[in-house]
């Protein structure tokens, strides 16, 4: 599996909703990446308006779940991008489970 990181954004370089923010995402769509292969990962809600409103994938990564967030990134989340089977049921799992950590 190949993985590009286009853009990597820390709290200091911008709001998350932020016009620079969205057309940071907007203007790797527009170079001809697709939709359904970009995945915005982040721990705020902010990240996932983000990628909502960009039509992208997100991923979470959760509170106090920080290291088992980021391997399964690796370990699973990478290749369900690659083969397609990210979205749906998947992808509502992760974000419910983001949901309700933040609770």
């Amino acid at each position: 599996m190949a993985l590009e990181v286009y853009d990597i954004n820390a709290n200091d370089m911008s709001t998350k909703l932020s016009t620079e923010y969205n057309s940071g995402i907007r203007k790797l769509l527009s170079t001809g990446y697709k939709q359904e292969k970009c995945l915005m990962v982040g721990d705020a809600p902010g990240d996932f308006r983000a990628a909502e409103e960009n039509g992208i994938f997100y991923y979470p990564i959760l509170v106090n779940q920080e290291q088992s967030s980021w391997e399964q990134l690796v370990l699973e989340a990478l290749d369900r991008l690659e083969d397609g089977t990210y979205g749906g049921a998947y992808q509502n799992q992760l974000i419910w489970k983001f949901q309700e950590n933040l609770r």
